[in-house]
Order: C-alpha cells, then sequence, then structure tokens
C-alpha cells in the first residue's frame, strides 16, 4: 500500500463530496477505508519519512480519517514535503471534478 493511494481516494472523495456528487455515508466509507489504507503503509527506509507517516497515522486515529481536521491537514502536507525530499516526488490522482 502507498501513501499516494490514500492521498488520491481522500483527494476524490472529499472533491466529490463537496460538488455534492457523493453521499455522506459512501464519503464515510471511503474515510474509514482510507484509514485502513495508511494503516497497511509500510515503513521506509528514511527515518524522517517514517516519523512523517506516523505523525500521519496518528492524525487518522483508529477510526475514520477526517481531511478537514488540522492535525490530518498539517501531517498531510509533511508526509507529502517528506516524500517528495526523499523521493524526489508524492502526487495523488484526481478523477473526481469538472
Amino acid at each position: 500500500m502507498e501513501l499516494s493511494d490514500v492521498g488520491t481516494l481522500v483527494f476524490n472523495m472529499r472533491n466529490g463530496r463537496e460538488a455534492e456528487r457523493i453521499p455522506g455515508e459512501e464519503y464515510q466509507g471511503a474515510m474509514y477505508l482510507a484509514g485502513s489504507m495508511l494503516g497497511h503503509v509500510e515503513n521506509s527506509d528514511d527515518s524522517s519519512l517514517n516519523s512523517a507517516v506516523d505523525e500521519l497515522k496518528a492524525a487518522a486515529g483508529t477510526n475514520a480519517v477526517d481531511p478537514d481536521s488540522e492535525e490530518w491537514m498539517a501531517a498531510f502536507a509533511d508526509v507529502s514535503d517528506s516524500c517528495s525530499d526523499v523521493l524526489g516526488e508524492f502526487g495523488v490522482v484526481g478523477w473526481v471534478g469538472g
């Protein structure tokens, strides 16, 4: 499982919810799935990236991901920056929208 998969799911479901294309129950189910997916992300060889991933997992908690929380947004930004620094890139794929 990769972090970009989690980011892609959260990004698209959030956009779909904001555009009123995704009902609340489906959105909430997707956020539970994102939390589960995040739990399966393996550690990296880089300790700074592992720290950022651990912070993201803590922000997600044991339930559904809340991408609107300040903790999630800050931790996701740190993961994105760490991935870019260590791996040279980090991205999500958008499929919901205009």
